[in-house]
């Protein structure tokens, strides 16, 4: 699908045909074409659960403050940012230097900047801004292959690291209903903002 088109067409479902459940392979064909998104340091520090068991499925609708969308796609997908962004500095480097984005020379310099100690607060901004374009990147894949997604924010973040046994050092960026939507059952789509809304020139309000 022309991406013009893709990108007008993707919209938040609420509504999903009952009992489709996401395949082992097609999740797979999913993630295969989000992994080609864009990070920092060519890190991808990213991780994605999928949820498809019934009564799990119940438990993330709880977790989601009861959204029924959840229920409704039968599937769902977590996108973890991991903040221990580079976890293999040694590999990274190597494909830096084997495709030349360094010299060995500048190895030790690299190493430094992945590894030296950074604060928390820095470490989850990275880990956030990282996942948040990965995915941005499944909802449009998803659309691609022709199944509907809702984002949702909602949820307890706490409960969910509890139910789904994630580790700390990763952080929960965003829960995605996935599955095969029913456009019919929604409303209208919002209106968008007008581009001269959105823009300046050179600096900021200058219209």
């Amino acid at each position: 699908m022309d991406f013009n088109k893709l990108i007008r067409s993707r919209r938040s479902m609420h509504h999903f045909e009952p009992d489709f459940k996401l395949s082992d392979t097609l999740f797979k064909s999913l993630i295969d074409m989000v992994r080609y998104t864009p990070s920092g340091y060519n890190a991808q520090p990213w991780e994605f659960i999928l949820i498809r068991e019934e009564e799990a499925i119940k438990t993330m609708g709880e977790i989601a403050f009861n959204q029924t969308q959840i229920v409704e796609a039968g599937n769902a997908i977590v996108v973890l940012g991991d903040t221990k962004i580079v976890r293999d500095p040694n590999q990274l480097l190597r494909d830096w230097v084997k495709y030349g984005y360094c010299t060995q020379d500048q190895v030790p310099t690299y190493y430094h900047t992945f590894t030296k100690k950074r604060k928390e607060g820095i470490l989850r901004q990275m880990a956030l801004r990282n996942a948040s374009f990965a995915a941005v990147s499944l909802l449009y894949a998803a659309e691609s292959l022709g199944l509907q997604t809702c984002p949702m924010m909602g949820l307890s973040q706490p409960k969910l690291k509890t139910f789904l046994n994630i580790p700390e050092d990763r952080i929960p960026v965003l829960l995605i209903a996935i599955g095969k939507g029913l456009p019919d059952k929604e409303k209208p789509q919002l209106p968008r903002k007008e581009v001269e809304e959105l823009i300046y020139f050179e600096q900021f309000g200058q219209k």
